[in-house]
């Protein structure tokens, strides 16, 4: 089987398809790094810490986030200068 992206590959996660379908295409190494338990280390960082961490790293995206669907907004709305959520009325 060769994936070139020419064919649609029906894969869920549900059934199990994907990873019987990774396990063919990995083969022997697919065997040794998914069968293997590996100890978890310990993790010492709190909700708090992961909670800020998440936070600021979504506040520097926001800016831009926030341009693109402006733009995106105001494109959609088409004559008029409405935007997407501006009514008929």
């Amino acid at each position: 089987m060769v994936l070139d992206g020419t064919e649609q590959l029906d894969v869920s996660h549900a059934g199990g398809e994907f990873q019987e379908l990774t396990s063919e295409l990995l083969g022997e190494f697919w065997k040794s790094t998914s069968q293997e338990v590996r100890a978890k280390r310990p993790d010492y960082r709190t909700f708090q810490d992961r909670s800020a961490k998440q936070t600021a790293a979504f506040s520097v995206q926001l800016d831009v986030m926030m341009e693109a669907y402006m733009a995106w907004s105001l494109n959609q709305g088409g004559a008029g200068g409405k935007g997407f959520f501006d009514s008929d009325e």
